[in-house]
């Protein structure tokens, strides 16, 4: 599987990198490992304003085989 992290509005530090991989290994279980899917990962700070509450969001996007 071919993953993509893009930012925004947060730097992608060694650490938001190795939570994200770990997290998506169980995609890639279930996914079986094949190459021909592409997976879109997009971390965010939501904003600049709010110091608590809801400010980071997560998006997944995974294609491939025909299935998106």
């Amino acid at each position: 599987m071919n993953i993509k992290v893009k930012t925004t509005g947060i730097s992608l530090t060694p650490a938001i990198s190795e939570y994200a991989d770990k997290r998506l290994e169980k995609i890639t279980k279930m996914i079986g490992g094949d190459p021909s899917f592409i997976c879109d990962v997009e971390l965010a700070k939501t904003t600049e304003h709010h110091k608590n509450g809801d400010i980071f969001r997560a998006e997944i996007h995974i294609v491939g085989k025909g299935k998106d």
